[in-house]
């Protein structure tokens, strides 16, 4: 396959077992990144945890994708059991790599009557917020269906986010010493299931790394939510990452919030169902 600019190669793996990616993800120059293969573990890893909440994807990573495997291909079997990485630790996105192609929907999960492992017949309305997801984080590629965002405000607004968070990344000397980092907190429902709200926010890589933007997204198809803040936007020391009063970030299509050295913002913002937030630090 050639490679030069204005090409873009990958490889796209119909399954969510990361042993197939081998031939593809192995084998490379040392000093190249991986070939860039389609990530479906991580949209049906998001459509779980969105639609499901923790427990619907806090599993053991290996016996999690035997059990999808076996249901694909109806050998039965029972989920696995919960582990508890989410009370504990934290959960982990089983990220394929940092340039995969990642989707919410695709030609194959649209296109085709076949379940993908849970993520076929996935509708637009609901899928669009894992795509907004994907859009906030700094890295990877993103595919997403022309209808879709065409039919999607949620999807055109993340899109704007997107490029100007790359933008700010690009003009600053900060970013290109330091590297970047995407953190992801959801505040759980009271009732249990999916998350109430996902924030995703992306920083200079590093203890205290400066706040360069952040997402918020309702996932919840009917009720409205009020945002007050999260942790993953807190800073931890002052000084070039912000004063004692917060940091000011700016909405691309108009607009600013200002986040506090905890967190929280100046004031709450309602999220409408299946919608989102996006904001941009300005560049340093």
């Amino acid at each position: 396959l050639g490679r030069g600019p204005g090409v873009y190669c990958f490889g796209e793996v119909l399954s969510v077992d990361p042993a197939m990616q081998h031939e593809y993800t192995a084998g490379g120059p040392a000093t190249d990144a991986p070939l860039p293969t389609t990530d479906f573990l991580l949209a049906v890893w998001l459509r779980s945890f969105l639609e499901g909440g923790e427990t619907a994807v806090d599993f053991e990573l290996n016996a999690w994708v035997k059990h999808l495997i076996d249901v694909e291909f109806k050998r039965g079997g029972s989920p696995p059991k919960v582990v508890g990485n989410a009370q504990r630790d934290g959960l982990q996105a089983p990220v394929l790599a940092q340039n995969s192609v990642r989707f919410a929907r695709n030609h194959d999960t649209v296109c085709n009557d076949v379940p993908f492992y849970g993520i076929g017949g996935w509708s637009r309305e609901a899928a669009q917020v894992a795509a907004a997801w994907l859009l906030a984080a700094h890295d990877g590629t993103v595919l997403l269906l022309s209808d879709d965002v065409r039919a999607s405000p949620l999807l055109r607004r993340a899109l704007l986010y997107r490029r100007a968070l790359r933008e700010a990344m690009a003009a600053s000397a900060e970013v290109k010493s330091k590297g970047v980092v995407t953190c992801v907190r959801a505040r759980r429902a009271l009732d249990g299931g999916p998350p109430a709200v996902v924030c995703i926010a992306c920083r200079v890589k590093g203890e205290g790394g400066r706040l360069l933007g952040f997402c918020a997204l309702n996932p919840h198809a009917s009720g409205a939510v009020e945002f007050h803040g999260s942790g993953c936007l807190a800073i931890a020391t002052l000084g070039s990452t912000g004063d004692a009063e917060g940091t000011m970030l700016a909405d691309p299509q108009g607009g600013s919030v200002m986040v506090r050295p905890d967190g929280s913002l100046d004031e709450p913002r309602l999220l409408g169902p299946r919608d989102g937030i996006f904001f941009v630090a300005p560049v340093t």
